[in-house]
């Protein structure tokens, strides 16, 4: 009992700072750009439900509904949102209803005295959050900060999901320094913020002063003192062709007989001692971390983001987004809970068993990977060994014409 209460507490001071479920009142928070009214370019808001829908009023979004335009509207959160010694938790959900090709599909936050109300793709932001089908190139869950006009992508490439399933993206940022990048409750991508943004100074830093230690043994393999080259090792490379025999008409004028010569098949090459595991092996030396002295209040409060506007804008070939359950906040539980109660009915209406699916699908993506590793791994030290007990074939040439003479022999 004590920890629900507990539970509940926290919940209760938890901060939201911006819920959109897009319910019939959504057109007197969101204002729409009207940068693109004259050129034709414009296109419209629609306010519909997906073809599958748990509800339908509830699960009515905001839906893109003409190709080949620009979306843009903004909607003002009420507050700055900043991550200053905060955890923030920001997410949507999104199903395109029909294929796309190239089309954005993401979301920006605007800081404290953008232009709203005349908002273009070049209006100043600080975050950048979605999905973008389009080509090879921007196929990929962007996450992009921009802090000073420069922009900081995620570094990790995120793969989209091309179906007409609602998704669900999210994105945590912890006071900590640390990250996660969501979809459909799957961590695609965690970590330290500052390994993958570079506007950001990470927590730790190489001690400069430490060396390594005399005896640190970071070799994984060493050779095996007590393997001995076998007796019959040491063979030529070439020998002469015990089956080949002199022409009829060879005289003494041409010279004296050699046979041809041919590639000893008993010929193993340079003998080397096997390898075996290192005993002593401790891994690789990597110097101790220390507290960054760059990371300080003073600091981080400057790279913390402050916005104040969560807005869309893309440009899109194929329309048919249908954006929907935005949340901003910065308790996790709440943020979970309210997706857990709009992205999951939705999503198991359109496809029942999605999760166990998701989880077999991961298995065996995970499997694979783990194959391939280990083919890879498997295939250098097959390398290596071939490198200790043959020389490339190359290396191993058989003369030709006049290059038999006896001199070639005493290299055999």
């Amino acid at each position: 009992m004590l920890l629900i209460f507990c539970f509940l507490i926290g919940l209760h001071h938890s901060k939201v700072y911006f819920k959109e479920e897009f319910d019939y009142t959504w057109p007197s928070r969101w204002m729409m750009s009207n940068v693109h009214a004259e050129d034709g370019k414009q296109g419209k808001f629609t306010w519909e439900a997906p073809e599958k829908a748990w509800h339908p009023e509830n699960a009515k979004g905001l839906k893109t509904s003409q190709d080949e335009k620009y979306y843009m509207a903004v909607a003002d959160i009420g507050e700055t949102v900043t991550n200053f010694k905060k955890d923030l938790f920001i997410g949507f959900t999104l199903v395109q209803t029909k294929q796309q090709k190239c089309s954005g599909s993401y979301i920006k936050f605007l800081p404290e005295g953008a232009n709203v109300k005349n908002f273009t793709n070049e209006t100043e932001y600080q975050l950048m959050f979605g999905p973008d089908f389009c080509g090879m190139i921007n196929d990929h869950i962007h996450v992009i900060v921009k802090m000073n006009g420069t922009e900081y992508p995620l570094k990790n490439k995120i793969k989209t999901v091309k179906d007409n399933e609602t998704h669900l993206y999210a994105l945590k940022l912890y006071r900590n320094g640390t990250y996660k990048v969501q979809l459909d409750n799957h961590t695609e991508s965690e970590g330290d913020i500052s390994e993958q943004w570079e506007w950001f100074p990470t927590r730790l830093i190489n001690d400069t002063n430490a060396t390594k230690p005399d005896d640190w043994a970071e070799e994984e393999e060493i050779l095996d003192m007590n393997d001995t080259k076998p007796a019959d090792w040491d063979q030529p490379k070439l020998i002469p062709d015990p089956d080949a025999v002199k022409p009829a008409d060879w005289d003494e004028n041409d010279g004296k007989w050699i046979a041809p010569l041919m590639r000893n098949p008993k010929y193993k090459g340079t003998w080397k001692r096997r390898m075996i595991k290192n005993p002593a092996y401790v891994g690789e030396w990597k110097p101790p971390l220390i507290p960054n002295p760059e990371y300080n209040d003073e600091v981080m409060k400057a790279k913390a983001f402050r916005f104040r506007y969560i807005a869309i804008d893309i440009w899109q070939v194929e329309s048919g987004s249908i954006y929907d359950n935005f949340i901003i906040c910065d308790k996790e539980a709440e943020f979970d809970s309210f997706l857990a109660a709009t992205f999951r009915k939705q999503r198991n209406i359109e496809h029942p068993g999605w999760e166990k699916d998701l989880d077999d699908d991961r298995r065996r993506e995970e499997e694979y990977e783990k194959e391939k590793a280990e083919n890879q791994k498997k295939n250098k030290k097959n390398e290596d060994d071939d490198g200790y007990f043959k020389d490339d074939e190359e290396s191993v040439k058989i003369p030709s014409g006049d290059d038999y003479d006896e001199w070639y022999l005493d290299d055999i």
